[in-house]
């Protein structure tokens, strides 16, 4: 019996048919042998996580990887904190797509605390010009009523 390493397999991969539309169910089971003995074939079978929801607070999930993170420093597992920091700005909602840009082509290097500043601080921003918008939209509806009705007495 001949033994076959994930390296091995891995480089054959340029050799490995692509689905043409004939005969699925023998292309299936080629794939499913495959991703079984590569071992990654739970990417398929387990549900992918939910997004997050844009509404949820951005603080919010900053402080529940925050949690995560010190779990690991627990159990004395370390990650990279230039790659957490990444991973979290490349994550942030397509609304907050100039901060994301901003602090990616920063000069220097941000730690996690400062990433936390500029979150907290952007939110906070957000929250305001939400707020401020709605009130003025307040405004323009009160006006446009009080217009209507005296566009409907010079009848």
């Amino acid at each position: 019996m001949a033994f076959v390493t994930l390296k091995d397999m891995g480089s054959d991969f340029h050799r490995l048919e692509l689905f043409d539309g004939g005969d699925f169910v023998r292309w299936q089971r080629k794939m499913h042998f495959l991703l079984v003995t590569m071992r990654v074939y739970y990417v398929i079978v387990n549900p992918r996580p939910p997004e997050p929801d844009e509404n949820e607070s951005v603080m919010e999930q900053f402080n529940e990887i925050k949690t995560i993170l010190d779990r690991y420093s627990q159990h004395k597992l370390a990650l990279d904190e230039f790659i957490v920091v990444t991973s979290i700005i490349d994550k942030l909602p397509p609304s907050w797509k100039d901060l994301r840009n901003s602090l990616k082509h920063r000069k220097e290097d941000i730690n996690l605390d400062e990433l936390g500043t500029h979150l907290r601080i952007e939110e906070d921003l957000c929250k305001e010009e939400k707020s401020k918008n709605e009130g003025i939209s307040k405004i323009l509806a009160l006006e446009e009523g009080e217009s209507s009705k005296k566009n409907s007495r010079s009848w």
